[in-house]
């Protein structure tokens, strides 16, 4: 298991009954990872 899978499975459900993401104003933002390379940016998600 991997960190995003750690978080997926563990942490974003705990955040969610504490009431992130249902209470108005209230985000869970998913972590983005951005590669620079010569010519481009590329991204992960």
């Amino acid at each position: 298991m991997n960190e995003a899978q750690t978080r997926f499975n563990k942490i974003d459900p705990m955040l969610m009954d504490a009431g992130w993401g249902i209470v108005p104003g209230s985000k869970i933002l998913v972590e983005q990872s951005a590669y620079i390379a010569p010519g481009r940016i590329t991204t992960t998600v």
